[in-house]
């Protein structure tokens, strides 16, 4: 797969993510959190990032009647942060209380 069609199916998988679990969705209603798509092109990132995920693998993790793992890969919390405070609107409302709450129960 070429590297733009990876962007573009990663573009078109963070639409997914948001539809089926972005704000508002039945998903939030249910788990009180909603969950952000993004792509390489919609998030700012500190240059490193890749060489410091974080990766995560539980027995939780694994495919339903299957051997097989899934792993997840996690910016880690500096990282999170960093891209977290990139996206706060710079003017004041929602969306930018949300992220100011988000950020400080990091700290907790």
């Amino acid at each position: 797969m070429s590297n733009s069609s990876t962007q573009d199916e990663t573009a078109r998988l963070a639409d997914v993510i948001e539809g089926v679990a972005g704000e508002w969705s039945p998903f939030e209603a249910q788990h009180c959190f909603s969950i952000d798509g993004v792509d390489l092109t919609t998030v700012v990132l500190l240059a490193g990032w890749r060489d410091r995920l974080v990766k995560v693998q539980t027995a939780n993790t694994g495919a339903p009647s299957s051997e097989s793992r899934f792993t997840g890969w996690c910016l880690e919390p500096q990282d999170l942060c960093a891209a977290r405070l990139a996206s706060i609107p710079s003017t004041h409302g929602p969306s930018a209380q949300r992220a100011a709450e988000w950020l400080a129960s990091t700290n907790r």
